[in-house]
């Protein structure tokens, strides 16, 4: 389902695994994206929670687990995938 609604190498992920990896571009901040997917009802983590040295990467850490439907998860990725294409200022156009 990841691969079908987000943009090609926009992650990174085990294909074993229940997460991705989601490095940020267009100016988001990984608190600022955390913050905007939380607001949305949408839960991810900074990647400050799994960098043990140097520096953090504005990244986040999406879980796909978890007891949700996937007509939710479809509605969740989509809302992750369209705050992706633009700057966080275009987030909130998001229908």
């Amino acid at each position: 389902m990841v691969a079908n609604i987000l943009p090609s190498r926009s992650y990174r992920a085990d294909p074993l695994s229940f997460n991705i990896w989601l490095p940020l571009g267009n100016g988001w901040t990984r608190a600022t994206f955390a913050s905007h997917m939380r607001n949305a009802g949408i839960g991810v983590l900074a990647s400050d929670a799994f960098t043990v040295d140097g520096t953090v990467p504005e990244a986040v850490r999406v879980c796909l687990g978890g007891p949700i439907s996937r007509e939710a998860l479809k509605g969740a990725l989509d809302f992750l995938a369209h705050a992706m294409e633009g700057p966080p200022e275009m987030a909130a156009s998001f229908f």
